[in-house]
């Protein structure tokens, strides 16, 4: 699914096909924060964030992957019909591979077309028996994911890693950004969906990051997730924001 910033201007949706990182070509394992991922139906890759686990109900203790609502749940809805999560990402334009199914859908944070939004965000419970062989040591890079920081300013140098991507390097810019982004929910319906309190980032970043991590440069702790972007500047949704929607931490 594609995704661009509008703020009061209509941008143009792109219908080209895309290019992707080497990333994109191969099974990976174990899976990890920053591989690419998809709907098994969805020829929009995107990119794991993080291995959770829920803070309530039945699957407590049980592993997810934490993703974009767009990502695991295409057209913003779930189609329980055909929920399979695979690794690496399916592709329009160029052969499948060896895309393997990895999880399923199981919860969203309930992203609303006509209204106003703060989470872009969504959980698939993965596949029994390839529990250890999800980590959230970060795919380029030598250290874990072990914990959240909800404390940043303008200016703090962050990293994004993209499954399109890779790692790039930036400045958080905004902390409040409010601005719409068009969402492709179905073919020829385009819609513009409106958000508020995300932090804006300037990095680079292209089509196949959204559910990327972004780390706090100085303490290399998670503080968001980038869903949007418009190649020069990256938007995240706040982790604090998606952890309480979703009711998930991140799995120790």
């Amino acid at each position: 699914m594609e995704i661009s910033p509008s703020g009061s201007v209509e941008t143009e949706v792109e219908v080209v096909p895309p290019s992707f990182s080497m990333g994109f070509d191969y099974r990976d394992r174990p899976i990890r924060p920053g591989l690419s991922i998809s709907h098994e139906t969805s020829i929009a890759p995107g990119t794991l964030c993080a291995r959770v686990t829920r803070t309530i109900g039945d699957r407590r203790g049980q592993d997810f992957l934490f993703s974009c609502q767009h990502v695991l749940f295409p057209g913003l809805k779930a189609s329980y019909d055909s929920y399979r999560i695979v690794q690496p990402a399916l592709r329009q334009y160029r052969d499948s591979g060896d895309a393997e199914v990895v999880a399923r859908q199981y919860l969203h944070a309930g992203l609303q077309v006509d209204g106003i939004n703060e989470v872009d965000a969504a959980i698939g419970l993965v596949r029994r028996g390839e529990e250890a062989l999800i980590t959230n040591t970060l795919a380029e890079s030598n250290f874990t994911i072990d914990d959240t920081d909800w404390i940043f300013d303008v200016g703090d140098e962050v990293e994004m890693y993209g499954g399109a991507s890779g790692k790039q390097r930036g400045i958080i810019v905004d902390l409040y950004n409010s601005e719409a982004h068009f969402y492709s929910l179905a073919p020829n319906n385009v819609r513009e969906v409106r958000f508020r309190n995300i932090v804006k980032c300037a990095y680079s970043n292209q089509k196949g990051d959204s559910g990327a991590p972004v780390i706090l440069a100085r303490n290399k702790r998670l503080i968001g997730m980038h869903f949007a972007g418009n190649g020069t500047h990256g938007y995240i949704c706040r982790i604090d924001k998606v952890f309480e929607s979703l009711r998930i931490r991140l799995a120790r």
